[in-house]
């Protein structure tokens, strides 16, 4: 699996074209593996890995100083000492390498976590939009099919809110002014859309929608339950005659 530095050392090498000279990377790729635009937990690897870098480079250098002894050569003082750290110097890569393994695991289940994080915002967008969509298909509803027991002052409210809801053509204005104003009753939006056509703000309004939606769902249903026995009734009444006739 490359390594941060590895992915960032391929977007910044130029590439050749046919005639043989070298471009420059796009800008986008070079720039989205600069450390300074990336987050601290690339960021802190991107500094492990350095830090590898060096200590292997050091280790490199006593091994030879160890193969210079090893072969008859008199190191001078300080790469005696230096040789005399090889040990310390082991354990510091050891210790870099397991910080390194960790984060690499953190930024595994960090990046699982905002794909999830991501689908579970999608899905609660997806679930608010079905909602207003809901919202404004009963609304639509109520106007299409208003209660016979509407008082005076709920039939104004639902003219003056249909002038509003039900776009009168395909403009722009209108399709904004008929999601705007839907929103501002069932999303706390601002006054401002509602109170100049209703006189009510926008929780009064709601009230009142919810309240005949719920009487008209329950008119609905009575009407429903209603027909079954209806027709029950009728062929009863036919069987009956039926009977009748044939005595």
């Amino acid at each position: 699996m490359p390594s941060v530095t590895d992915l960032q050392q391929q977007q910044q090498q130029t590439s050749s074209n046919i005639h043989g000279k070298s471009t420059p990377p796009p800008t986008q790729s070079a720039t989205s593996m600069d450390p300074n635009n990336a987050d601290p937990l690339t960021q802190a690897m991107l500094v492990l890995e350095k830090k590898q870098r060096n200590l292997g480079k050091r280790k490199e250098k006593l091994e030879s100083y160890q193969k210079e002894a090893k072969d008859g050569k008199e190191l001078n003082k300080d790469q005696k000492d230096a040789l005399a750290k090889y040990p310390e110097v082991l354990g510091q890569i050891e210790c870099v390498k397991e910080l390194s393994e960790q984060f690499k695991k953190i930024q595994t289940e960090s990046s699982r976590n905002q794909k999830r994080l991501s689908k579970q915002a999608a899905e609660e967008k997806r679930l608010l939009v079905s909602e207003r969509l809901r919202e404004y298909a009963k609304i639509r509803y109520l106007f299409d099919h208003r209660p016979s027991s509407l008082k005076p002052e709920e039939s104004s409210l639902l003219d003056e809110l249909s002038s509003s809801i039900i776009p009168s053509d395909n403009s722009l204005n209108s399709i904004t002014r008929s999601v705007d104003t839907v929103l501002s009753i069932y999303q706390g939006g601002p006054s401002s859309t509602i109170k100049p056509l209703t006189g009510k703000n926008p929780q009064e309004v709601r009230e009142i929608l919810e309240e005949l939606i719920k009487n008209l769902d329950n008119q609905t249903n009575s009407v429903s339950s209603c027909v079954p026995f209806k027709e029950e009734e009728q062929i009863k009444q036919i069987n009956e005659t039926d009977d009748i006739q044939s005595s």
